[in-house]
């Protein structure tokens, strides 16, 4: 081409500002600000287009860029200006803030001059500053959870899930053999998951998989190829299909209560990638928040559990017989209930002890409960006293029920049982009343018996 005047190509060089200048699509001059931004030389971009070093999802503002000049034409403007990304040799890829023009050469050919300003570091800042309002956005559900005494963990994976962009996320929580907590000797159980299908999958915590070693560890541990690893085959479902994941151990100060797992089907390869930042952070707020959790609702449980029996205490009876009648009478089911007395509590203690009596009273409640069927409630009333509920039970079958709770009580200590059925609208107190008097029937009867108030 017929070069500018020399005072124009002195501005053109030395331009800080990115500069190039095409015709019928490929660049014809460079300055080396341009060169510098996509970090080629000049003579690998004269007679190129910028198709090489374009993004590929914004290969389309290469194909609009025609339209969009002419629609801006016929406005009146002489300009266009638009985000792109590029793409450096070595795959850093670079925002430019991209300011397009039409102007004619010397001989009346039609050039486009190009004006891509790095904006890097913006749209970076903008991108953390987006994740960290999306991270305080996810944090304050989380604790409004748990201030509402909602369960926050279906929360916690949710959010790990967005934040992560992950395919999967889930929660595994520590539980013993029989499904209760447990201190590590147990499995890892799935409590919460992003998809369906996961939750309740088991993983051992004696196993070589990652999530049992962060919880052994206590460290975050990141797999960036887990393709064909067989330790993943002790990970939950769903686990299989991921390239990359993180397991982040959930510190609380009673140890790990959890392990927050997160999947991608992308690579993701250093702890500094943006994705495992946001699990990471993430974690340290799903941890205190799990932990204020789990305290609020010991602090519930202490209030309505026996600590001697683990049974519900007279509240937390109350709470479950209210219950049960208001469940039995909206659908026409009887409700059964018992008052059980161990017989000469008060004898035996003096003679072996309190220490023997505790024994003896958690010893009944073991017995009792295990007598008894799914749904049915037993309740240490006070003292030696157990309260049982029975719903949908009829009499004729309480009282063979509540016959094998007494020969099952009786290997350890004597009982005495009365019992009464719900007759019409009957309220639980009332109901309760007449079963403490079968009782005393029984005791008056020579104990070691089950009375029905019925038969009195």
């Amino acid at each position: 081409m017929n070069g500018p005047p020399d005072l124009f190509t002195t501005i053109f060089v030395a331009s800080p500002v990115p500069i190039g200048l095409c015709e019928d699509g490929v660049f014809i001059a460079v300055n080396p600000a341009l060169c510098e931004l996509f970090a080629r030389p000049e003579a690998e971009l004269l007679g190129s287009s910028t198709v090489p070093f374009t993004h590929p999802d914004d290969l389309h503002t290469n194909r609009d860029i025609g339209g969009v000049l002419a629609a801006a034409r016929a406005r009146g403007e002489s300009a266009v200006q638009l985000e792109k990304r590029y793409v450096r040799p070595d795959g850093e890829v670079v925002w430019a803030w991209l300011t397009v023009t039409m102007t004619s050469g010397p001989n009346g050919e039609e050039w486009t001059l190009i004006h891509p300003q790095d904006v890097t570091d913006r749209k970076a800042a903008e991108s953390a500053l987006r994740r960290s309002e999306a991270r305080s956005a996810a944090l304050n559900r989380i604790a409004r959870c748990v201030q509402e005494r909602r369960d926050p963990r279906q929360e916690v994976v949710d959010s790990a899930h967005a934040l992560a962009g992950g395919c999967l996320a889930a929660l595994l929580e520590p539980r013993d053999a029989g499904g209760g907590a447990g201190d590590g000797a147990g499995v890892l159980e799935v409590t919460a998951a992003s998809v369906p299908g996961v939750v309740g999958a088991l993983v051992p915590l004696r196993s070589r998989s990652w999530t049992a070693e962060a919880h052994r560890s206590g460290e975050v541990v990141l797999v960036p190829d887990a393709a064909g690893d067989p330790r993943g085959r002790h990970e939950p479902p769903g686990t299989a299909r991921a390239r990359s994941l993180v397991c982040c151990p959930l510190t609380t100060p009673g140890g790990v209560a959890a392990v927050l797992l997160v999947c991608w089907d992308r690579a993701v390869a250093a702890p500094g990638d943006e994705a495992v930042q946001a699990v990471l952070q993430l974690a340290d707020g799903a941890a205190v928040a799990l932990g204020h959790a789990r305290l609020v609702a010991e602090l519930e449980a202490s209030a309505t559990t026996d600590a001697l029996t683990g049974l519900p205490n007279r509240r937390g009876w109350d709470e479950h017989l209210s219950h049960l009648a208001a469940v039995c009478e909206r659908g026409g089911e009887p409700l059964t209930v018992a008052v059980l007395d161990v017989d000469r509590f008060k004898a035996y203690n003096d003679a072996e002890g309190h220490l023997a009596g505790d024994r003896l009273l958690a010893e009944v409640a073991r017995r009792v409960r295990a007598e008894l069927r799914t749904g049915d409630v037993v309740a240490r009333w006070g003292g030696e006293e157990f309260t049982i509920a029975l719903p949908g039970c009829p009499a004729d079958a309480a009282r063979v029920l509540l016959e094998r709770v007494r020969l099952a009580v009786r290997t350890a200590r004597g009982c005495s049982i009365g019992f009464a059925t719900r007759s019409g609208a009957e309220g639980p107190e009332a109901l309760l009343r007449r079963a403490d008097e079968a009782l005393y029937a029984a005791k008056r009867a020579g104990r070691d018996r089950v009375v029905d108030a019925a038969s009195r």
